[in-house]
């Protein structure tokens, strides 16, 4: 067989740039099952000058429900600067934001962006409500009980690559440590 090979280096940086614009080159762990000093780690991480960005987040898969439709997703909590540093996310939704959608995500209020096609399933538009549902949650005298929360759409993410689209939903890193009992950690 007989063929062309091309390489890009434009191709090749945008394809590295949008990839670990949504997740990093490394994720750090704690040994006990939550994070309690991660602001200690994350001043001692971003000495390294090498280091672009060092931001705490919390990864979790929930179920996501409206009145249409139920999936299960990724859930990321994030902080509003970290969001904005993840170009591939921020860029890709800010025209589609409600007006003060950033400004009750900085609050920690009960608002996410989704992917357009969990948009889509749950056929949900900026301004609606939709449910969040942690298969982890609390134990009470009837049994575990999972944790429910109610959200607003505040923005919907386009990023044009199908993996992001469809499985990724951002949440306010307050919110995120309150809904799955993190205190602050």
């Amino acid at each position: 067989m007989i063929g062309i090979y091309i390489y890009s280096k434009f191709f090749r940086k945008e394809m590295v740039k949008n990839i670990i614009g949504a997740d990093g080159h490394v994720f750090v762990y704690s040994l006990q099952d939550k994070f309690a000093n991660y602001n200690d780690a994350i001043a001692k991480i971003q000495q390294d000058f090498q280091v672009l960005i060092a931001a705490p987040i919390i990864k979790s898969q929930v179920f996501v429900n409206s009145p249409s439709y139920s999936t299960g997703t990724e859930v990321y909590g994030l902080q509003v600067q970290d969001l904005k540093a993840r170009h591939i996310f921020y860029n890709n939704m800010k025209y589609t934001m409600a007006k003060n959608a950033l400004a009750a995500f900085a609050k920690n209020e009960n608002i996410v962006f989704v992917g357009r096609i969990i948009a889509r399933n749950l056929q949900a538009k900026v301004g609606d409500t939709i449910t969040i549902i942690s298969p982890n949650g609390y134990v009470t005298a009837l049994g575990s009980m999972p944790r429910i929360i109610s959200v607003k759409v505040g923005g919907i993410i386009n990023t044009g690559m199908y993996q992001y689209d469809a499985t990724t939903l951002l949440m306010p890193f307050g919110l995120a440590q309150t809904f799955f009992n993190y205190g602050n950690k």
